[in-house]
Protein backbone atom coordinates (compact mmCIF):
# COMPACT_ATOMS: atom_id res chain seq x y z
CA UNK A 1 0.00 0.00 0.00
CA UNK A 2 1.27 3.42 -0.88
CA UNK A 3 2.08 5.97 1.80
CA UNK A 4 -0.85 8.15 2.85
CA UNK A 5 -0.58 11.92 2.93
CA UNK A 6 -0.07 13.42 6.39
CA UNK A 7 -3.42 15.21 6.13
CA UNK A 8 -5.21 11.93 5.47
CA UNK A 9 -3.45 10.26 8.39
CA UNK A 10 -4.40 13.19 10.61
CA UNK A 11 -8.03 12.94 9.49
CA UNK A 12 -8.03 9.20 10.18
CA UNK A 13 -6.73 9.84 13.70
CA UNK A 14 -9.48 12.42 14.26
CA UNK A 15 -12.07 9.99 12.95
CA UNK A 16 -10.88 7.20 15.26
CA UNK A 17 -11.02 9.62 18.20
CA UNK A 18 -14.62 10.48 17.34
CA UNK A 19 -13.77 13.97 16.13
CA UNK A 20 -15.86 13.47 12.99
CA UNK A 21 -16.45 17.12 12.07
CA UNK A 22 -12.73 17.85 12.24
CA UNK A 23 -11.93 14.76 10.14
CA UNK A 24 -14.44 15.91 7.51
CA UNK A 25 -12.96 19.41 7.49
CA UNK A 26 -9.41 18.09 7.01
CA UNK A 27 -10.42 15.65 4.27
CA UNK A 28 -12.53 18.15 2.37
CA UNK A 29 -9.68 20.66 2.44
CA UNK A 30 -7.18 18.01 1.32
CA UNK A 31 -9.40 16.74 -1.52
CA UNK A 32 -9.68 20.25 -2.99
CA UNK A 33 -6.02 20.02 -3.98
CA UNK A 34 -6.00 16.22 -4.48
CA UNK A 35 -9.30 15.46 -6.24
CA UNK A 36 -8.12 12.08 -7.54
CA UNK A 37 -7.10 10.62 -4.16
CA UNK A 38 -9.66 7.82 -4.08
CA UNK A 39 -8.45 6.63 -0.66
CA UNK A 40 -9.10 10.06 0.90
CA UNK A 41 -12.46 10.32 -0.86
CA UNK A 42 -13.48 6.90 0.47
CA UNK A 43 -12.35 7.94 3.95
CA UNK A 44 -14.42 11.12 3.63
CA UNK A 45 -17.39 8.87 2.86
CA UNK A 46 -16.71 6.92 6.05
CA UNK A 47 -16.59 10.20 7.98
CA UNK A 48 -19.91 11.25 6.46
CA UNK A 49 -21.44 7.93 7.55
CA UNK A 50 -20.26 8.65 11.08
CA UNK A 51 -21.83 12.10 10.81
CA UNK A 52 -25.15 10.68 9.61
CA UNK A 53 -24.81 12.16 6.11
CA UNK A 54 -25.58 8.98 4.21
CA UNK A 55 -26.31 10.51 0.79
CA UNK A 56 -23.01 12.41 0.84
CA UNK A 57 -21.21 9.26 1.97
CA UNK A 58 -22.62 7.28 -0.95
CA UNK A 59 -21.52 10.03 -3.36
CA UNK A 60 -17.98 9.75 -1.99
CA UNK A 61 -17.94 5.98 -2.30
CA UNK A 62 -19.20 6.14 -5.88
CA UNK A 63 -16.61 8.82 -6.71
CA UNK A 64 -13.81 6.66 -5.26
CA UNK A 65 -15.00 3.75 -7.43
CA UNK A 66 -15.13 6.03 -10.46
CA UNK A 67 -11.50 7.07 -9.89
CA UNK A 68 -10.24 3.56 -9.11
CA UNK A 69 -12.63 0.69 -9.89
CA UNK A 70 -10.05 -1.78 -8.51
CA UNK A 71 -10.19 -0.32 -4.97
CA UNK A 72 -12.42 -2.65 -2.95
CA UNK A 73 -13.33 -0.68 0.24
CA UNK A 74 -15.93 1.67 -1.26
CA UNK A 75 -17.85 -1.30 -2.69
CA UNK A 76 -18.04 -2.83 0.78
CA UNK A 77 -18.96 0.55 2.25
CA UNK A 78 -21.88 0.90 -0.15
CA UNK A 79 -22.86 -2.64 0.82
CA UNK A 80 -22.94 -1.46 4.44
CA UNK A 81 -25.22 1.44 3.52
CA UNK A 82 -27.55 -0.97 1.72
CA UNK A 83 -27.51 -3.39 4.66
CA UNK A 84 -28.36 -0.62 7.10
CA UNK A 85 -31.30 0.46 4.96
CA UNK A 86 -32.60 -3.10 4.55
CA UNK A 87 -31.64 -3.42 0.88
CA UNK A 88 -30.12 -6.84 1.39
CA UNK A 89 -30.04 -8.04 -2.22
CA UNK A 90 -28.28 -4.86 -3.32
CA UNK A 91 -25.86 -5.16 -0.40
CA UNK A 92 -25.02 -8.70 -1.47
CA UNK A 93 -24.02 -7.44 -4.93
CA UNK A 94 -21.73 -4.75 -3.50
CA UNK A 95 -20.02 -7.09 -1.02
CA UNK A 96 -19.44 -9.74 -3.67
CA UNK A 97 -17.94 -7.13 -5.99
CA UNK A 98 -15.54 -6.04 -3.23
CA UNK A 99 -14.49 -9.66 -2.68
CA UNK A 100 -14.15 -10.23 -6.42
CA UNK A 101 -11.75 -7.27 -6.60
CA UNK A 102 -9.82 -8.31 -3.49
CA UNK A 103 -10.43 -11.85 -2.22
CA UNK A 104 -8.18 -11.03 0.76
CA UNK A 105 -10.35 -8.11 1.90
CA UNK A 106 -11.46 -9.54 5.23
CA UNK A 107 -13.66 -6.57 6.07
CA UNK A 108 -15.90 -7.26 3.08
CA UNK A 109 -16.12 -10.91 4.12
CA UNK A 110 -17.11 -10.04 7.69
CA UNK A 111 -19.66 -7.54 6.35
CA UNK A 112 -21.04 -10.26 4.07
CA UNK A 113 -21.17 -12.62 7.06
CA UNK A 114 -23.23 -10.02 8.93
CA UNK A 115 -25.60 -9.76 5.97
CA UNK A 116 -25.97 -13.54 5.85
CA UNK A 117 -26.71 -13.52 9.58
CA UNK A 118 -29.39 -10.87 9.13
CA UNK A 119 -31.03 -12.89 6.40
CA UNK A 120 -30.98 -16.12 8.41
CA UNK A 121 -28.20 -17.84 6.48
CA UNK A 122 -26.09 -18.75 9.52
CA UNK A 123 -24.06 -21.48 7.79
CA UNK A 124 -23.04 -19.03 5.08
CA UNK A 125 -22.22 -16.41 7.71
CA UNK A 126 -19.92 -18.78 9.57
CA UNK A 127 -18.34 -19.83 6.26
CA UNK A 128 -17.54 -16.20 5.41
CA UNK A 129 -16.07 -15.61 8.88
CA UNK A 130 -13.85 -18.65 8.40
CA UNK A 131 -12.73 -17.34 5.00
CA UNK A 132 -11.95 -13.95 6.53
CA UNK A 133 -9.92 -15.65 9.23
CA UNK A 134 -8.00 -17.83 6.80
CA UNK A 135 -7.31 -14.88 4.48
CA UNK A 136 -5.54 -13.23 7.40
CA UNK A 137 -3.27 -16.22 7.93
CA UNK A 138 -5.42 -18.50 10.07
CA UNK A 139 -3.62 -21.12 12.07
CA UNK A 140 -0.69 -21.04 9.65
CA UNK A 141 -0.01 -17.42 10.60
CA UNK A 142 1.35 -16.24 13.90
CA UNK A 143 -1.28 -16.11 16.63
CA UNK A 144 0.31 -12.94 17.94
CA UNK A 145 0.13 -11.34 14.49
CA UNK A 146 -3.53 -12.29 14.05
CA UNK A 147 -4.78 -12.17 17.63
CA UNK A 148 -7.30 -9.41 16.87
CA UNK A 149 -8.81 -11.29 13.94
CA UNK A 150 -8.99 -14.52 15.92
CA UNK A 151 -10.95 -12.70 18.62
CA UNK A 152 -13.19 -11.10 15.97
CA UNK A 153 -13.97 -14.47 14.38
CA UNK A 154 -14.75 -16.13 17.71
CA UNK A 155 -16.85 -13.17 18.85
CA UNK A 156 -18.66 -13.12 15.50
CA UNK A 157 -19.46 -16.81 15.63
CA UNK A 158 -20.67 -16.53 19.21
CA UNK A 159 -22.75 -13.48 18.33
CA UNK A 160 -24.34 -15.24 15.37
CA UNK A 161 -25.04 -18.41 17.34
CA UNK A 162 -26.45 -16.80 20.49
CA UNK A 163 -28.27 -13.94 18.78
CA UNK A 164 -29.90 -16.33 16.36
CA UNK A 165 -31.25 -18.64 19.06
Amino acid sequence: MEERAPEVKQAEEKLYKGEVSEAIRILEQYIISHPEDYYAINKLGVAFVNDGKIARARECFLRAIEINPKFAPPYSNIGNLCTESGKYEEALIWYKKAIEIDPNFSSARTNLAHLYRLTGRIDMAVDELKKAYHREGGWTGSISRNWWLWILVVAGILYFVYRGS
